[in-house]
């Protein structure tokens, strides 16, 4: 599965507001910020160039940056408190974070969203970090609702004893069939569902987790390139500066 991520450059503001029934908010020119929030009361619905949602209370919407967007009340009135910031391009999914998510415990999410309002109206020097730590723990706790329960979460498992076992033990001789047999699976079938979650062949992820390692020792330029590669899985340094200059695009030497 692809990694998920939303990246806060920038804070604009936190704060609470309400739109009336036939009154709705147009604004004047594309958005340059990016909107999460939550609705308090009432039916929110939000139309944009390309795409529309309709969120009620408790549910977190998204609004994408780069967009002229119509919000309007569905009920007579709708109010929310939401937090604008800057970000580069969002990929929402059902699996992980979509337009509007509908959450396990609303209560505990919108006195979460209460509390960074109120850090950011205190003015505190702090304000952008601490408001900043609100939402991404708010979306990492979605992200994780989302995404339990999804067929990509339940093929995750079936595979997770593999992937704890090569990270555990990368430096090692790794066969595939003891993988298969740690997932109580044909090795064929190993190989099919790590491609499906990872995105990489089986062989492929070892060399990564290996490689990503590698990185990590040669960044401390404690070790030699020599014994970088034999601490990390290599039986010669011909073989594992061939795979390091192939993920890498640079031979360890000059990493």
């Amino acid at each position: 599965m692809k990694e998920f991520d939303i990246a806060i450059d920038r804070m604009r503001a936190v704060f609470s507001d309400s739109i009336e029934k036939d009154r709705p908010f147009i604004p004047d020119i594309p958005r340059e910020h990016s909107s999460i929030g939550v609705v308090l009361d009432g039916v929110l619905n939000v139309i944009s160039s390309d795409y529309s949602f309709t969120a009620k209370k408790g549910d977190v919407f998204l609004v994408k940056s780069g967009n002229i967007d119509i919000s309007r009340a569905v009920t007579d009135s709708v109010s929310y408190v939401y937090c604008d910031f800057f970000s580069s391009p969002i990929d929402t999914s059902p699996e992980t974070f979509d337009l509007v998510n509908h959450v396990r415990e609303p209560e505990l999410i919108t006195n979460e969203f209460r509390r960074a309002e109120r850090i950011w109206a205190s003015g505190h020097f702090l304000r952008t970090i601490q408001c900043r730590e609100i939402i991404y723990s708010i979306i990492n706790r979605i992200v994780s609702e989302n995404y339990a329960g999804t067929e990509s979460a339940y093929k995750y498992e079936r595979i997770r004893p593999a992937i704890e076992y090569i990270s555990q033990r990368f430096p090692e001789d790794i066969r595939h069939d003891a993988l298969a047999s740690l997932c109580s699976m044909s090795a064929g079938n190993l190989s099919r569902l790590f491609a499906e979650v990872t995105g990489k062949p089986l062989s492929a992820y070892i060399t990564s987790v290996r490689i990503e390692n590698a990185k990590r020792l040669l960044a401390t330029r404690a070790y030699q390139v020599g014994e970088v590669a034999e601490m990390c899985g290599y039986s010669d340094v011909y073989s594992f500066s061939r795979a390091f200059k192939r993920v890498c695009g640079v031979s360890p030497s000059k990493f």
